[in-house]
């Protein structure tokens, strides 16, 4: 699986589903119920694992199939410093 360049925002186009890659500063990671503007419609969970660090960007892909049109939104079940398993949460987004 290849990673984005750090400069492309964390929204991605439908076209790279549903291999959904986040980039994640590691200040953002820390916290719990990071939010991740998206373009992703769906509502449930899947586990996240931390794959590689660009740029001191933490890159995510999400085992997941996700929908376009939905607002993404992470919370860390692990150590950004040690890479472990994430949790990302899918909810729907009105409008």
């Amino acid at each position: 699986m290849s990673f984005l360049p750090p400069s492309l925002p964390p929204s991605l186009p439908p076209s790279l589903l549903p291999s959904v890659l986040l980039l994640l500063p590691p200040s953002q990671a820390s916290d719990y119920g990071v939010t991740v503007g998206g373009i992703y419609k769906y509502s449930a969970s899947t586990t996240l694992r931390a794959k590689t660090s660009l740029n001191g960007l933490l890159a995510f892909s999400a085992i997941h199939d996700v929908h376009p049109k939905v607002q993404l939104s992470a919370t860390v079940e692990g150590s950004a410093k040690t890479l472990q398993d994430y949790r990302i949460g899918f909810g729907t987004v009105l409008g």
